[in-house]
C-alpha cells in the first residue's frame, strides 16, 4: 500500500472529518439565527415579520447542519474501515439528501422572505426577490454528484457481497 492510499484510509483522517461535520452542524444553524436575529431592524416591521424571518433563515442552515450530521455517522463508520457498509452507504445518502434540501432551500426561502419582510408596505409596494447564485447551483451539482457516487457505491456493495457468496 503506498502512502497517498494510506493518508485516504486513515482512521485519524475520518475521525477529524467526523468531529469537523459535528463542529459545523452546531455552529452553522447557531450563527445564521444570531446573525439573523442581531441585524438591525427595517423600519416598519411588524414583530411576527421579524420572527417569521428568522425561522426562514433557519431552515437552509438546519437542512445543511441535518446533512452534516449524516456526514458526520458515515465518517465514523469509514474510521472503522467499514467503506462499503450499508450504513456508511446510507449516511454518505442521507448526507447528499440534506445538502440538496439545503440547496433548494437556499433559493426559495429568500423569495418568501422577501415577501413576508416586504409585507408591511401594503399593496402595490410588497417586493417578490428572486435569485441563484453560483454559489446555490455549486450545492446542488456537489449533491447530485455526491447522491450519484451513493448509488455507485451501493451496487459496488452489492457485487462484492455477491462475489463473497461465491468463494
Amino acid at each position: 500500500m503506498n502512502t497517498s492510499t494510506r493518508v485516504v484510509q486513515s482512521p485519524v483522517l475520518s475521525r477529524g472529518l467526523a468531529v469537523a461535520c459535528v463542529v459545523l452542524a452546531f455552529l452553522l444553524p447557531l450563527g445564521v439565527a444570531l446573525a439573523t436575529w442581531l441585524a438591525p431592524a427595517q423600519a416598519g416591521l411588524q414583530p411576527w415579520q421579524r420572527h417569521v424571518g428568522w425561522l426562514l433563515g433557519l431552515v437552509p442552515a438546519s437542512c445543511a447542519a441535518c446533512g452534516l450530521w449524516h456526514a458526520r455517522r458515515c465518517f465514523q463508520r469509514f474510521a472503522r474501515g467499514d467503506y462499503f457498509d450499508e450504513a456508511a452507504i446510507g449516511s454518505l445518502r442521507g448526507f447528499s439528501v440534506g445538502m440538496l434540501a439545503a440547496a433548494v432551500a437556499g433559493i426559495v426561502v429568500p423569495c418568501i422572505a422577501s415577501v413576508v419582510l416586504s409585507w408591511h408596505l401594503g399593496p402595490g409596494q410588497r417586493r417578490l426577490a428572486v435569485g441563484v447564485s453560483s454559489n446555490d447551483l455549486l450545492l446542488l451539482l456537489f449533491a447530485a454528484v455526491v447522491w450519484q457516487i451513493v448509488v455507485v457505491m451501493r451496487r459496488a456493495a452489492a457485487l462484492a457481497q455477491e462475489n463473497a457468496s461465491f468463494v
